[in-house]
């Protein structure tokens, strides 16, 4: 598993993530870039949202992985089978069935 980023990261500007406790830049969401042929533009307001999204990341997880930890491991709805897919992949685990 890789190690990320830790900390609580947040919005430094609308289009950059930041995490204090590292003092570290995690990520630029661009907009638009000219150099990059072939690829969608996306508006302010898409980058920002993008941003915003990242930016909340570690705590979602967080949330996700507290919410599956109260459940009984045998559950099997697909809801919680698509939480523990997604925590696989945001943290490069393999997934457990």
């Amino acid at each position: 598993m890789s190690k990320r980023t830790s900390g609580k990261w947040e919005l430094l500007t609308d289009f950059s993530v930041w995490s204090p406790s590292e003092n570290a830049l995690v990520c630029v969401c661009h907009h638009g870039d000219k150099r990059l042929r072939d690829t969608r533009e996306i508006s302010q307001e898409e980058a920002h949202a993008n941003a915003r999204l990242i930016a909340a990341a570690p705590e979602l997880l967080a949330a996700v992985e507290g919410l599956l930890n109260a459940l009984p491991s045998a559950t099997t709805h697909p809801a919680i089978q698509a939480a523990r897919a997604a925590i696989a992949a945001a943290t490069g685990a393999e997934m457990q069935e």
